[in-house]
């Protein structure tokens, strides 16, 4: 079996409105090569994908039942794209598996759970996710500097409330255990139960 190897660079951005939406999540992905692209959400409100290719923006409504799924999943060939995502209140986001080398999650206060396990990460910053308690970041290239500098922006909870899963490099998994995180090894399971 051939896998084919893509690029992926995520940001997502949170932005304080004024008007009927009062928040707002803009995650934007560029590809720069084939492969398949899939990114899952829960929240509520309309979500929105423009695949960069020339395709009509498509828009969905989630939240209207209780712990489903909604998701986009776009093949790609030949040359780069940029896909721009954008939701109100996205609660849980899936973007594992999709070869990312680059994801920007600060200051989404509505983000309670990110699952963006084996990728090409070799940073990850969750700052300003002040809601975040679940978190699967194991099988991606984050080496003991940045997993250290990933704990230290993790918000600070009750102890044992909230959950990160790591692969196992050497790191100071007491910065994160300060600040209420349950650290485990990504073989630990429970990485994928988000209604736990």
């Amino acid at each position: 079996m051939t896998r084919v190897f893509f690029s992926i660079s995520v940001a997502i951005l949170a932005t304080a409105m004024f008007s009927e939406d009062v928040y707002s999540q803009v995650i934007t992905i560029s590809t720069k090569s084939e492969g398949e692209v899939t990114l899952l959400f829960l929240g509520s409100g309309t979500v929105s994908v423009d695949w960069g290719d020339g395709s009509p923006k498509e828009t969905q409504n989630i939240g209207e039942r209780k712990n489903v799924i909604s998701g986009y999943a776009r093949k790609y060939s030949g040359g780069a794209h940029t896909i721009t995502l954008t939701g109100k209140n996205i609660t849980h986001f899936w973007c594992y598996e999709n070869d990312i080398t680059d994801i920007t999650i600060t200051d989404n206060t509505s983000l309670k759970f990110l699952c963006c396990h084996t990728n090409q990460l070799t940073e990850l910053d969750a700052g300003g996710n002040k809601s975040l308690e679940w978190l699967s970041c194991g099988s991606n290239l984050l080496n003991t500097a940045a997993l250290n500098a990933l704990f230290k922006t993790l918000p600070a909870g009750k102890k044992g409330q909230k959950s990160i899963f790591i692969d196992d490099t050497p790191c100071k998994q007491s910065i994160a255990e300060k600040k209420g995180w349950r650290v485990k090894y990504s073989t630990e399971g429970d990485k994928y139960d988000i209604f736990k």
